[in-house]
């Protein structure tokens, strides 16, 4: 028994090492047996497009991956684990089911947070600021932000990349089989319906931008020196600077960290403004790991859903820091701006070896549309900013620094090589990309492109082009006033297939009723090299004229002909034949400073009801034929960092934040026998500022000062702008009548509020029209020598005095500044602005209305 006994514990001390020496043996095979291997690739279910860093982690585990720039992942583990989880900034959370032990590939595709964002209803009781640690959060985020902006460094540098790209939408069959397209139908063949879902889009445009940009905060200044430049040329049909510059202003770089951000000329409320508690409700919705960073996903949207202010996601670093790793920002469905179907900013920031978290990337994508967003033909834009080579470690040469100008270009900026390209590009370009430029390049070479060209540029300006000439516009053709009848007029000018630097315009009109011709011709010489074609232009300049003219009147439109502006109020009996014939030169500089001198010999000849009256030295009244006199002047003008849209007819100003300048000096003399002694001087100054006041809209202010020295009959006098028009202009006295006030020292404020529907949205029923308030005040004061009374010398004439009744019509501000307001509703049907104007003072003048109803027609988002 002993012998078994022990033979049973040998074999026991046996079996017990053999396990423990086959254990590990048994344990590998187990876990061999559980290895999973997932390959995958990770798709924004919007636009079908790869999702770079996006987080690929194991449910239940600490493992995980980040995607690539392509979207793509690969993940291997051990273990029976069955489920994925997916997260990226601005996406929704996702989960995935994989199977265990297997090798598999994955297409995962996730949809836009935003999206999810705005169909989220809270049920979790009223919302309150106070005790929400969400608020505790962005507060603290909004404290945080003068050490988390770059500004918070006393200089830094960086290269910049910008790439804009603009589609046009949803290209049906009807205009892709369209026989006026026939010779075009190459261009179809790059349509691209991956990038926006349910869209086919076709590239029109891009432009790219290289350049430095170099920060010192004291004294403050910030200047980006542009160094290359490269864009698609439909040249002769589209400018291309034109487009380019107008396209960098509806997507204005979107700094986070400031109150407000700019956008499709519309200014938002930041996020991470100090009033963003007011105007935002935010949400705490998860944490994740971005990188190596874990962070805080704070939700955030409007508590007025039309306000003008953001939906979307931010991303905060889970420490003391408080800084933005990554934010992608959408509109409010109900939002007030017009053509818009979608709009989204994504920006990714990255930590630098000084710990500073700065912006690399920035991507701006706006679907406009007009009529249904799904089928309706649109716009799809897009722009790309990519940031790199960040230095803080010493301030440049002061040189680079100076002058007032933030945007300096080279002036080889557009003939760069594709050498330069090859480094300038911080990311490569998309084959449709690409396809732009060999696109255009083949639509210029079609034979049928030069009437394609000449159709567009009538539509667009009204000239018919002729090759070397160009007849027009065509709105002027007909007109009509009391004075000539019905007014006849064709016009003309040449092109740049006559000549690049020499432009002659011309026109000839003819008055049914007066039956009088006018005409004018004016020869320009443009000085800078590439002539007509120049952004920025020095003309020479000579002219003579032979026309009509209504006192005071400054339109502004273009040309004063034409047809709608023919409907006019009150009398309109009172206006000037004008002679004129002069020489001058303006010189632009890409400073903003632009200044203009010249001299002209100008004769008025009254003309309807007006008359020129003076009383002789033996207190006779004499009827005087005509005046004449030869006046020198000097304009000055300042507009900082202005921004236009300069297309190949006209330039068109768009206001910016930065103010406009403008100082104008006149010298005169007479001559002839009544004016022989005249002599006068006469100096003003303006300017212009638009002021954002987000998120209650913006205001445009105008200030004007002005003084003339010298005796002079009252066509020399200041004769205040008026506007006798049904339609509203914005710099015009809208009640006052032409000749209604006179000076010789003035002061003027013209202040106008756009509260953008600030309150018309938050109306029931009334918010879906989309209309806007405006409200404006204008007024103005001043004077008159008393050397400039009539009939106190030989120099002047007697006021106009009504024919009929004989009473004045032409006053001075004897009872205190005259002042007009007005009440307004925009955006009527997006293009109408309708104003109940309501003069104020003086209304005991002849000819005139306490209240008036007045129009304008402007486009606008």
């Amino acid at each position: 028994m002993t012998n078994s006994k022990q033979n049973i514990e040998i074999l026991g001390v046996f079996f017990r090492k053999l396990g423990l020496l086959f254990l590990p043996i048994f344990i590998y095979s187990g876990v061999v047996a559980q290895t999973t291997t997932v390959n995958g690739t990770v798709i924004d279910a919007t636009n079908l497009q790869p999702v770079p860093f996006a987080n690929v982690g194991l449910i239940g585990t600490s493992l995980g991956v980040t995607t690539d720039d392509d979207g793509i992942f690969s993940f291997t583990f051990e273990g029976k684990k069955t489920e994925l989880l997916i997260t990226a900034v601005g996406f929704a959370t996702k989960t995935v089911k994989i199977q265990p032990g297997l090798k598999q590939t994955l297409t995962i595709i996730i949809s836009d947070e935003v999206s999810q964002l705005q169909q989220i209803v809270i049920k979790s009781g009223k919302y309150r600021n106070k005790n929400n640690p969400a608020v505790d959060l962005i507060e603290k985020v909004i404290a945080h932000k003068k050490y988390n902006r770059l500004e918070s460094h006393d200089f830094y540098s960086y290269k910049k990349y910008e790439k804009v790209e603009m589609d046009l939408a949803n290209i049906g069959d009807h205009i892709k089989n369209s026989k006026w397209l026939r010779d075009f139908k190459f261009v179809f063949d790059r349509t691209d319906s991956t990038r926006l879902q349910g869209k086919r889009l076709l590239p029109a445009f891009i432009k790219e931008t290289a350049s430095d940009v170099f920060y010192r905060k004291a004294p403050e200044a910030k200047k980006e020196y542009t160094n290359g430049i490269k864009q698609s040329q439909l040249e002769g049909l589209i400018d291309a600077d034109g487009i380019g510059g107008y396209l960098n202003h509806l997507y204005a770089n979107v700094n986070i960290y400031d109150n407000s951000c700019l956008l499709v000329n519309k200014e938002f409320l930041s996020p991470l403004s100090p009033l963003s508690p007011t105007f935002y409700r935010f949400y705490i919705m998860d944490t994740s790991m971005i990188g190596d960073k874990r962070c805080i996903n704070l939700a955030f949207f409007p508590r007025g859903k039309t306000d003008l202010t953001f939906v979307g996601n931010l991303y905060i670093t889970d420490d003391s820091v408080y800084a933005v790793r990554k934010v992608k920002l959408g509109l409010p469905d109900n939002v007030n701006i017009n053509f818009l179907n979608t709009l989204t900013v994504d920006q990714e920031f990255e930590k630098l070896p000084d710990n500073t978290w700065t912006l690399v990337r920035d991507e701006t994508a706006i679907d406009f549309g007009i009529g249904d967003s799904k089928k309706g033909f649109g716009f799809y834009g897009r722009k790309v900013t990519r940031l790199k080579d960040f230095d803080f470690t010493q301030a440049k040469d002061q040189t680079v620094y100076a002058g007032i100008q933030n945007n300096i270009k080279d002036e080889d900026a557009a003939k760069r090589d594709e050498s330069f390209w090859a480094v300038a590009r911080q990311e490569p370009l998309a084959a449709s990309e690409k396809g732009i430029y060999e696109t255009i390049d083949s639509v210029i070479k079609v034979p049928k492109y030069k009437s394609v060209k000449k159709t567009v540029g009538f539509l667009f300006s009204g000239f018919l082009d002729a090759n070397k000439l160009e007849f027009g516009p065509f709105n002027t053709l007909y007109s009509f006033n009391p004075v000539e009848g019905g007014r006849l007029r064709m016009g003309g000018r040449t092109t740049l297939g006559f000549d690049k630097h020499l432009r002659l315009d011309a026109f000839l009109a003819y008055g049914t009723l007066d039956k009088i011709f006018k005409y004018n011709g004016t020869l320009s010489y443009f000085l800078n090299k590439d002539g007509l074609n120049d952004r920025i232009q020095n003309i020479a300049k000579v002219w003579y004229t032979y026309n009509t003219e209504i006192p005071g009147q400054v339109l502004s439109n273009r040309y004063e002909d034409n047809f709608f502006m023919s409907f006019r109020r009150g009398d309109g009996f009172r206006m000037y034949y004008k002679r004129s014939f002069g020489i001058s030169y303006i010189h632009e500089a890409e400073t903003g400073f632009t200044y203009q001198f010249g001299v002209q010999n100008m004769q008025w000849t009254p003309a309807g009801s007006l008359t020129f009256h003076r009383v002789d030295s033996t207190g006779n009244l004499i009827k005087i034929k005509s005046s004449q006199v030869t006046d020198y002047f000097i304009d000055l003008r300042f507009a900082p960092n202005e921004e236009f849209f300069q297309g190949k007819k006209k330039r068109k100003q768009i206001i910016n934040r930065y103010p406009i300048y403008g100082l104008h000096y006149h010298y005169g003399n007479g001559l002839g026998a009544t004016l022989r002694d005249l002599d006068y001087h006469n100096l003003s100054f303006d300017v212009f500022k638009r002021f954002y006041l987000s998120p209650i809209g913006k205001t445009d202010v105008m200030f004007e000062i002005g003084r003339l020295w010298g005796t002079v009959p009252f066509p020399l006098l200041i004769n205040h702008r008026a506007n006798q028009t049904l339609a509203y202009l914005d710099n015009s006295f809208n009640m006052m009548n032409s000749l209604e006030f006179v000076s010789d020292k003035y002061v003027s404020l013209n202040i106008a509020h756009f509260f953008d529907g600030f309150f018309f949205n938050k109306i029931p029923l009334l918010n879906k029209l989309k209309w806007r308030e405006i409200i404006t005040f204008k007024t103005i004061y001043g004077g008159l020598d008393q050397q400039n009374i009539p009939g106190a010398h030989q120099n002047t004439f007697l006021f106009p005095v009504d024919k009929i009744t004989g009473l004045p019509t032409t006053f001075t501000f004897n009872h205190g500044p005259y002042m007009e307001a007005s009440v307004g509703i925009g955006n009527i049907f997006k293009v109408l602005r309708v104003d109940l104007v309501r003069r104020l003072n003086y209304l005991d003048n002849p000819d005139v209305s306490k209240y008036a109803v007045r129009f304008k027609m402007r486009f606008e988002f």
